[in-house]
């Protein structure tokens, strides 16, 4: 299972902090990516957000990863797995309307402005995030005017997840048909896996293309 978004960040961001700092490399294992922990595809098990579990239920977990999966799949609460599917529908939405806006605010712009204006969104979006790991990796970042208009620009564009993200988005922006939600479950599991991967199936040919 590969880790969530919010644990790839935490690694990706403090690992390009670091290389453009001159600061030593943290030593990880090779797969620090993935986990037989089937929920930290979602969060990680000590996320502050999650009740309190065991060392030993995570220790089973990982003993029985394909069980433990299959067993949370089929017993879930129907209602549960309903609720779940709404609040991603709700978000996708949400999501979808501000890209289609932002099309349309930027209709007339060739693509690499848009790219421009896309990381810089992200950037605006993401900054809480980027400077809470700026700081884990030691710096005294309190503001973007603390990194810098050059190293901002450098992380949109070096930092895996961010640079998948942007240009993911890009491509649907540009598709002949409207944004579907499927399109974004499809843009989720793609994020975390092209980084990662040698090689990426996907359900048919379109799929391939869009995101490749």
């Amino acid at each position: 299972m590969f880790r969530g978004r919010y644990k790839r960040l935490e690694i990706e961001v403090g690992d390009f902090i670091r290389a453009s700092q001159g600061m030593p490399a943290v030593v990880r294992p090779d797969h620090w990516f993935l986990s037989n922990v089937f929920f930290e595809a979602a969060a990680e098990a000590d996320d502050e957000r999650l009740p309190s579990l065991s060392k030993e239920f995570i220790d089973f977990i990982r003993s029985r990863p394909a069980e433990a999966l299959y067993d949370y799949v089929v017993n879930t609460p129907k209602e549960v797995s309903r609720m779940a599917v709404q609040k991603f529908s709700e978000v996708s939405n949400k999501l979808r309307e501000r890209i289609e806006k932002r099309l349309l605010d930027h209709a007339n712009e060739s693509i690499a402005m848009r790219r421009r204006i896309y990381s810089a969104l992200l950037m605006i979006d993401e900054i809480d995030l980027i400077l809470g790991y700026g700081r884990a990796a030691g710096m005294r970042w309190q503001s973007a005017a603390d990194i810098g208009s050059a190293l901002a620009r450098r992380m949109m564009l070096e930092i895996p997840t961010y640079y998948i993200e942007r240009e993911i988005t890009l491509r649907l922006e540009t598709q002949k048909r409207g944004i579907s939600e499927n399109d974004f479950r499809d843009m989720q599991a793609f994020c975390s896996v092209v980084a990662y991967s040698d090689h990426v199936v996907a359900e048919n040919q379109f799929r391939v293309s869009l995101f490749r």
